[in-house]
C-alpha cells in the first residue's frame, strides 16, 4: 500500500485559516498581499457570489486598467468594497478610476484614487 504525501484537506484548511487570521491583523488599506473574504451584497454576482476568498495584491496604481476588480476603501463608511473599473479619469486631484458593481445600475459615487485604493482582487 502506497502512502500519499500530498497534504489533505485538514492541512490545507489549517494553512488557509492561518492566512486569513494573518490578514485580519494586517492594516487592509496598506498591506498586500493578503486574503479577504467577500461579503454577500450581490453587487459583483456572478463573479463574486459572497463568501469567497480573494487574494489582494497592491500593484502600480497608474497601471490599473478597465476591467480590473479592485478593492476601494470607503473612509466615511469604514468598509472596503470590491468593484470593477469601468473608466479612467484625470481629476483636479490627479489620476482616478470610475468603478461599479457589475450588477449595480449606477456607477460608484466615490472615485478610486491612490489614497483609497486597497489593491486588486484575484479570486482564489
Amino acid at each position: 500500500m502506497e502512502i500519499s504525501r500530498k497534504p489533505g484537506w485538514p492541512v490545507k484548511f489549517a494553512v488557509l485559516s492561518l492566512l486569513v487570521s494573518t490578514a485580519v491583523w494586517a492594516d487592509v488599506r496598506r498591506s498586500a498581499p493578503l486574503i479577504m473574504r467577500v461579503g454577500y451584497t450581490g453587487s459583483m454576482w456572478p463573479m463574486f457570489t459572497g463568501g469567497e476568498l480573494v487574494a489582494v495584491t497592491k500593484g502600480n496604481f497608474a497601471a490599473l486598467k478597465i476591467g480590473d476588480d479592485v478593492i476601494i476603501w470607503h473612509e466615511g463608511e469604514q468598509l472596503s468594497v470590491i468593484h470593477r473599473i469601468i473608466d479612467k479619469r484625470v481629476t483636479r486631484f490627479g489620476l482616478g478610476y470610475v468603478t461599479k458593481g457589475i450588477n449595480n445600475a449606477e456607477r460608484d459615487r466615490v472615485i478610486l484614487t491612490a489614497d483609497n485604493y486597497v489593491g486588486t482582487a484575484v479570486k482564489l
